[in-house]
């Protein structure tokens, strides 16, 4: 079975809120966003996670994904590891957001998300180029 993630083009699995993204559609999901293209969701994911290391000083992997994934719907502990082993970053070496950082953040991140690796570094680096 295809992940929902994946389904709704939303490799990060954004909840929705009142931001306007671009190539963001109407659904039927009443909790997560979806995008027209899989590489829409990926800018989206990109963008926000950007946006939580700049403004919101979430700039570790344990700071970011503490609040990304909150330990009550996730097992954020678990997560951090994992993210943090995928990237070769360590959990609370401070965060650049620099296109490579961030496009290895959103890999693990969708990894995770989506149990696999249904999104490649090819799109993501498209994504990052429509920014």
């Amino acid at each position: 079975m295809i992940p929902r993630g994946i389904r709704n083009n939303n490799p990060g699995n954004l909840v929705k809120t009142s931001i306007k993204w671009l190539g963001e559609v109407n659904s039927a999901d009443s909790r997560f966003e979806r995008f027209d293209t899989i590489e829409h969701g990926i800018r989206a994911m990109l963008m926000d996670i950007r946006s939580d290391i700049r403004k919101k000083e979430q700039n570790t992997i344990r700071k970011l994904i503490s609040s990304y994934a909150p330990p009550n719907e996730n097992n954020t502990i678990a997560y951090i590891n994992a993210v943090a082993h995928r990237t070769g970053i360590d959990a609370d070496e401070r965060l650049s957001p620099d296109e490579s950082t961030l496009c290895r953040l959103a890999e693990a991140i969708s990894f995770h998300e989506n149990g696999g690796c249904y999104i490649t570094m090819g799109q993501i680096h498209m994504a990052w180029g429509m920014m």
